[in-house]
């Protein structure tokens, strides 16, 4: 066993040496330097899977979980200006929910696969929106250009009434107000948790 004695249950800080990349590879809670060493993290203590041949750190405080790159998220939209707009991230798509509230940003350029001259006709305060998590660093930069994407939920800006998807086009039951969005292909239907 002598070196994985070394290498399991060893106490480490961030940038703390653990092994050589061709002992174990880099796993959850570690990274992999320019040099082929795999350091840790986190503050935390070293745990090894020996059959995927895998060090991983587990960390002594809680580790915010972030949306992943790539991943379909649902937030609120609480915030709008011409050129981008801030979501507040509640939670997956798939209904993994968050501990913490994320802020997430819409910048103009992922409003839309057509051109869209102010973000106010994209999306409005208090819109519930499904987007897709483009990096993972806080503020998450968010995309609602696929189909599947954009407004699931949006109210009337005059009365406040819950919108309705009819022939296109978003309208207040109560009013009779139309409103522009980019509208996702689900809208009204919230799949997973909020």
């Amino acid at each position: 066993m002598g070196r994985l004695d070394e290498i399991v249950d060893k106490k480490v800080t961030p940038g703390d040496e653990i092994c050589v990349i061709e002992e174990f590879m880099a796993g959850p809670g570690t990274y992999e330097d320019e040099r082929g060493w795999v350091r840790s993290a986190y503050i935390g203590v070293t745990v090894a899977d020996i059959l995927a041949r895998t060090v991983a750190v587990k960390p002594y405080v809680r580790v915010p979980e972030l949306p992943r790159k790539g991943e379909y998220v649902y937030g609120v939209v609480v915030h709008v200006k011409d050129e981008y707009a801030v979501v507040r991230i509640l939670s997956s798509a798939t209904g993994r929910r968050f501990r913490d509230y994320y802020t997430g940003i819409i910048h103009i350029s992922q409003a839309s696969d057509k051109f869209v001259r102010s973000l106010f006709d994209a999306v409005r305060e208090g819109d519930i929106v499904k987007a897709r998590a483009l990096t993972t660093r806080i503020p998450v930069n968010l995309s609602i250009r696929e189909p599947r994407t954009g407004v699931v939920v949006a109210f009337c800006s005059r009365c406040g009434a819950l919108l309705r998807y009819r022939g296109g086009k978003l309208v207040c039951p109560e009013c009779g107000n139309v409103e522009k969005r980019s509208v996702s292909a689900e809208y009204g239907v919230l799949k997973g948790l909020i």
